[in-house]
C-alpha cells in the first residue's frame, strides 16, 4: 500500500511539473493599438504634399499589416499595381503608409489591418485632399530702418502671407558684417524667444545693438527674407544726427553689405 501511495504521489508531482512545463517560455498577446487616441479617423492635407498614415501596433508574434485602399489591397508587386498606387510606399517595420505626392484620386477610405494568429484589429482613414493657392512665402509687411538713443526700445515688424502653408519665421543678425561665411555657423546668430514671432523689440538698446536685423520666413514652398538696420546713438551724438525711423533712405555702403548679408543668409539658415 504504501509503494502504491508513493506512486501516487510521484505522478502527481509529475503531472504538475509537465503542467507547468507546458507553453513555459511561451509569450502571446493578440494585437492593440499603441496610441489610439492619436489615430485620426478624418485627415485634409492639401494636393502635392506627402502623407504619411500610421498604425502602431503591438502583439506577440508580432503582427502583420495589411492596407487597403477603398477595400482594394495596396500590394508590394510593382507590376500590378495602378498608376495612382505607385506613389503609395509601404513601410511594414514602422507599420504605416506614405502618400508620396497627396493627388485628387488618392481621395478616399484607407484601412490598415493588423493582425496575428491571437487576433486582428483595424483601422479606418478617411482622406481628402484640399485645393489650395499654395505659393512660398511673401513678407506684406517690411521691418523699417530705425535710429534712436540708448535706453530707448526698438521695434521691428515682419508681416507675412504663409500662402496657404505652415510658416516658420526667425529673426536673425550677423556677428560681423565684415567677415560672413555662408557655411560657418559663427556668422549669424538666431535671436531666441522670437521663433514664429511677426514682431521683433529690442528692450533698452544700446550701442553694440547697432547692426542689421533680419525676418527669415519658409514654408515648404518657398523661402523670403527682409532687413533692416538699427543705429543707436549715445545722448552726445544726438545733436548732430536726431533719433529717426529711415523707411525710405538708406546709404550705398548699407545696401552693399546687406547683398552679402542677404547671400549668405539664404546659404546658411536653411530650416
Amino acid at each position: 500500500m504504501a509503494n502504491f501511495n508513493e506512486m501516487i504521489v510521484l505522478a502527481l508531482l509529475i503531472g504538475a511539473c509537465t503542467c507547468r512545463g507546458e507553453g513555459a517560455g511561451e509569450k502571446t498577446a493578440q494585437p492593440s493599438w499603441v496610441d489610439q487616441q492619436s489615430m485620426e479617423r478624418k485627415i485634409a492635407k492639401p494636393l502635392h504634399h506627402r502623407l504619411v498614415l500610421s498604425c502602431k501596433a503591438v502583439g506577440y508574434p508580432e503582427p502583420d499589416i495589411q492596407w487597403m485602399k477603398d477595400g482594394i489591397k495596396i500590394g508590394s508587386d510593382e507590376s500590378k499595381k495602378q498608376d495612382s498606387f505607385n506613389y503609395y510606399k509601404v513601410n511594414k517595420r514602422k507599420q504605416s503608409l506614405v502618400i508620396m505626392q497627396l493627388l485628387k484620386v488618392h481621395e478616399g477610405s484607407y484601412t490598415c489591418i493588423i493582425s496575428n494568429p491571437y487576433g486582428t484589429i483595424n483601422h479606418t482613414y478617411i482622406v481628402e485632399g484640399l485645393e489650395y493657392n499654395i505659393y512660398g512665402p511673401k513678407i506684406i509687411e517690411k521691418p523699417n530702418n530705425q535710429t534712436i538713443i540708448v535706453g530707448m526700445d526698438a521695434y521691428f515688424r515682419c508681416g507675412v502671407d504663409g500662402g496657404g502653408l505652415a510658416t516658420v519665421i526667425k529673426w536673425v543678425y550677423a556677428q560681423n558684417v565684415n567677415y560672413l561665411d555662408k557655411s560657418g555657423k559663427d556668422s549669424f546668430t538666431i535671436i531666441s524667444g522670437y521663433k514664429n514671432k511677426n514682431e521683433l523689440i529690442i528692450h533698452n538698446a544700446s550701442k553694440k545693438d547697432s547692426r542689421w536685423y533680419t525676418c527669415f520666413v519658409q514654408n515648404s514652398a518657398g523661402r523670403a527674407v527682409e532687413k533692416a538696420h538699427l543705429m543707436v546713438l549715445a545722448v552726445m551724438d544726438t545733436a548732430e544726427q536726431p533719433p529717426e525711423n529711415i523707411t525710405a533712405s538708406t546709404t550705398r555702403t548699407l545696401l552693399d553689405i546687406w547683398s552679402k548679408i542677404k547671400l549668405c543668409v539664404f546659404s546658411y539658415l536653411l530650416i
